[in-house]
């Protein structure tokens, strides 16, 4: 599906989603396309996942919405690019009384973190930059899972370095050398150490799953390096459902 029109029509949906006469001419619930970095405009994303409901995953485009001049995620829209139904667009919204972060309140979480935000500073001052990559942005069922890969990029040298991953869930947010390290974090485990005896220390439940997700991250990555984005899909597809086998507490969202 045409990334462009995609985002015309996701602008013109911020305020055309609004049926009643009223709310629509005082723009009450009118919706914005959430930034990311510096202040620029989320762009969509290509991802292959399975929407509630439907029998089959689908190759979808997805933009988030943030209810304007608020930061919270209110829903996101969807296109599908499968023949059968191509150019269907479906929209899911998240219940209102329930606060999902927004991609702009989750990068300001972690600047703000107690434990990332003096590395952050600490690595800007070591004649390096540290570069946000793009916010992967997982729907799991009624919720969110954000990660955030930081890449270093020294002076003497043009290509930045993966250097850490940040993982937003809920209330938490951790930061760890790999994936699967701060999902392991993020979900209430320690990441396993290695023994001083010739046994080696036994895998803590659900590792398996986050070992996983960071081989699955990591194809995901290349895949967009090399431009394709159906493999990336898949990839953040199959990495979504890893997730939903970490995650615990959900609230299922309403399809409109």
């Amino acid at each position: 599906y045409p990334q462009g029109m995609f985002e015309a029509q996701s602008r013109m949906y911020e305020n055309y989603h609004m049926t009643n006469v009223r709310v629509f001419y005082n723009k009450e619930d009118s919706w914005s396309i959430p930034g990311e970095r510096q202040g620029k405009p989320m762009l969509p994303f290509f991802v292959l996942m399975q929407l509630p409901g439907d029998p089959a995953e689908d190759f979808l485009i997805m933009q988030p919405f943030t209810p304007r001049n608020r930061d919270n995620m209110i829903g996101w829209m969807a296109a599908k690019s499968d023949p059968k139904r191509y150019g269907e667009r479906v929209v899911y919204l998240f219940p209102k009384e329930r606060v999902v972060l927004g991609p702009e309140q989750v990068l300001a979480r972690i600047n703000s973190d107690s434990a990332i935000s003096p590395q952050l500073s600490l690595w800007n001052q070591r004649g390096s930059q540290v570069i946000f990559g793009n916010l992967v942005v997982i729907p799991i069922k009624d919720s969110i899972v954000y990660v955030q890969p930081l890449y270093l990029q020294a002076e003497q040298t043009a290509i930045p370095q993966l250097t850490r991953v940040v993982v937003v869930y809920a209330d938490k947010v951790e930061m760890d050398n790999t994936l699967e390290g701060a999902l392991l974090k993020v979900f209430g485990q320690e990441a396993p150490q290695p023994s001083d005896g010739a046994t080696a220390t036994p895998r803590p439940s659900g590792s398996a799953d986050a070992a996983t997700a960071q081989r699955l991250f990591q194809e995901a990555i290349e895949a967009q390096r090399r431009g394709d984005w159906a493999e990336y899909g898949r990839k953040i597809e199959e990495l979504g459902s890893v997730l939903e086998r970490l995650a615990s507490k959900q609230t299922s969202p309403q399809a409109k």
